[in-house]
Order: C-alpha cells, then sequence, then structure tokens
C-alpha cells in the first residue's frame, strides 16, 4: 500500500463519488467486517473521526481531499482497500492510503494464503500496482 499525508485544518474534508461500499471496523482483536455505508460525497475532517485508527473501505476507486483553497485529487484504480486516517490525538497531517492487504481478521485462521487481500504470484511473476496523485 501507499501512505501518502497530507497537512490539514479545521476546514478540510474529502470528497468521494457516492456510493455504497464495504467498511471494515477495526476492534482490539484486530478486524472485522463492517456493514456496507453509503459515503458521502463530502466528509469533514476532525480529529474524533480517528479516534479508533484509520476508517477502512473496500473498493473505493479515488478519493480528493480540500484544504481552504488547495485540492489534492487521489486516483488508485483496483487497489482493493482504502485507508483514512491521522494520528488520534490530532496532527496536522492525514493520509489517503490506497491498500492491497489489512491486516488480519478476528477470525483469521494463521495460514498466509486465505489472509483477506493477499496476491500470491509465481515464482518470478510480476505484480505492479500504481496511483496518482494530481494537484
Amino acid at each position: 500500500g501507499a501512505h501518502p499525508a497530507f497537512n490539514w485544518d479545521s476546514e478540510a474534508y474529502f470528497l468521494f463519488d457516492s456510493e455504497t461500499v464495504q467498511s471494515y471496523d477495526i476492534v482490539p482483536e484486530g478486524i472485522v467486517l463492517g456493514e456496507e455505508v453509503l459515503l458521502p460525497e463530502k466528509l469533514p475532517i476532525d480529529v474524533a473521526m480517528f479516534s479508533n485508527d484509520a476508517l477502512i473501505y473496500g473498493n473505493v476507486d479515488k478519493a480528493d481531499f480540500i484544504n481552504g483553497d488547495k485540492k489534492v485529487s487521489m486516483s488508485f484504480k483496483d487497489f482493493p482497500f482504502l485507508g483514512l486516517w491521522s494520528k488520534a490525538a490530532g496532527a496536522p497531517f492525514v493520509c489517503i492510503e490506497p491498500w492491497y492487504g489489512i491486516g488480519d481478521l478476528v477470525d483469521h485462521k494463521g495460514d498466509i494464503l486465505t489472509k483477506l487481500g493477499i496476491i500470491d504470484l509465481e515464482p518470478e511473476s510480476v505484480f505492479e500496482a500504481s496511483y496518482t496523485i494530481s494537484i
């Protein structure tokens, strides 16, 4: 996955195509499959939204980040997961993280080949992924 971070202040927000996506919830024992949620077109950023760590969604292809008069657009087609994150105690940055894998689900049995998001490659094969950031 990726870990790009951007400065933010109290007026910042994310913009999405309004769509229903899978959410994943972080609990002390790991990650659990959450509900399907409708991503709002505009999601204001505040410290409280990261009080339980990252927000994790499945199959989101792009996100815009607006901070005052600045806009950053990210496109990450084919990444199965998106993590949105900042320090729970507050920090002057927010991360938009396209991921190919996430932490273990609570009911995962420890077999890496059955881990959610795992990519199994044959010897000497190549896997490539990319994302774009536009300012």
